[in-house]
């Protein structure tokens, strides 16, 4: 539990000071150059990477890591090296990671983004059911078993 915080207030102070798009979009509005903007909102500018924002949620959630990537049916070492930031996950790995820590569908979608991965989109078929599945809270079984049933990729190989 204490992990858990610690990670929680790492990602909070890393992010505390960060503006919102709106206010960044204004500013933009106000500068002469480019490099002024640069200058003023450097910090800001920066994206969350997935490793901390990973963290982030397994701290929210007070899980520990092991569990998680045993629970998304992931290689320990190689789920390790995500929760480190050696290595980018392919998109259904995000997902299968989201699904094991019990994400809603907002951090799900942010942590796809800060994976540089596309987000799920409502208007693809197999995208509609793991929407499905994430907003009725499902295992990521139980969404294997309605991916395979509609003919569609499985999460879990």
């Amino acid at each position: 539990m204490i992990i858990s915080y610690k990670l929680s207030l790492k990602y909070r102070k890393a992010n505390m000071y960060k503006k919102a798009t709106s206010e960044l979009t204004q500013a933009l509005k106000k500068v002469n150059s480019y490099e002024d903007f640069e200058a003023l909102h450097k910090d800001d500018l920066t994206q969350t990477s997935l490793d901390q924002l990973l963290k982030h949620y397994a701290g929210q959630a007070g899980l520990t890591i092991y569990n998680i990537i045993n629970t998304a049916e992931i290689d320990q070492s190689y789920g390790y090296k995500i929760f480190r930031g050696q290595h980018k996950p392919s998109r259904d790995i995000i997902i299968k990671l989201s699904i094991a820590m019990k994400l809603n569908l907002q951090n799900t979608q942010r942590l796809l983004k800060a994976g540089q991965v596309n987000e799920l989109y409502p208007r693809n078929e197999r995208d509609a059911i793991i929407i499905f599945a994430i907003n009725n809270n499902m295992s990521l079984r139980q969404v294997d078993e309605i991916l395979y049933s509609r003919k569609q990729e499985t999460l879990v190989s």
